[in-house]
């Protein structure tokens, strides 16, 4: 039992440390400069909105459930307009709001996730990229009356890591694959669950 209760953690901040070190190392490689917009050329950056279909289990749900994933992602051309180290890290900024679950339990998040891709996606005309991602945010958790306990809802802090492909068919179109890990253990529900993602996004207007 105490090995389990330090298991998640561990992880995660062995996962961290791994994010950090990959992106230490390829800004030494390339002589990005993180604070400063120099390397960064003129122009506006990509942008897009994504939806996804998504399939998972919650640890306190029945089996495996649908959910959705609807997201702007900022690539770190665009990124650096809110952080300018984003552009050196190779690193997007993404905004989303995750649905997990079921009537037995489920989880509602906002989430902010760093998106560090592992092949350069600063230039307008990037590919794809295989990507690695970190992220928080609120979440709303629900759960049906169950083995005489009531019914109920909460709302708290989450975390996430992600691990995923981007893909551009060409400039007006990505698809997108990825899984999910969040951790939300609180007040004695479990809602931490893996998710497996797939969907398609188009520009950003603006």
């Amino acid at each position: 039992m105490h090995r389990r209760r330090w298991l998640r953690p561990g992880l995660a901040a062995l996962l961290v440390l791994v994010w950090l070190l990959a992106g230490h190392g390829r800004t030494e490689t390339e002589r990005y400069d993180p604070h400063s917009r120099i390397q960064r050329p003129f122009g506006q950056g990509a942008a897009y909105f994504t939806a996804a279909a998504a399939l998972g289990q919650l640890r306190d749900a029945d089996g495996v459930q649908s959910g959705y994933c609807l997201a702007a992602v900022l690539r770190p051309h665009r990124a650096a307009d809110f952080y300018d180290a984003l552009y050196a890290w190779n690193t997007a900024l993404v905004l989303q709001v995750d649905k997990q679950g079921d009537q037995t339990a489920s989880i509602l998040s906002g989430d902010l996730v760093l998106r560090r891709y592992l092949g350069d996606m600063r230039p307008a005309g990037a590919g794809r990229a295989v990507f690695l991602g970190l992220g928080a945010g609120i979440s709303h958790v629900a759960w049906a009356a169950r083995d005489g306990a009531a019914g109920g809802s909460a709302d708290a802090f989450a975390f996430l890591a992600e691990a995923g492909l981007e893909w551009n068919l060409n400039p007006a179109l990505v698809l997108l694959g990825k899984g999910q890990y969040r951790l939300y253990d609180r007040g004695g529900h479990d809602h931490s669950g893996w998710s497996v993602h797939v969907g398609a996004g188009i520009p950003l207007p603006f």
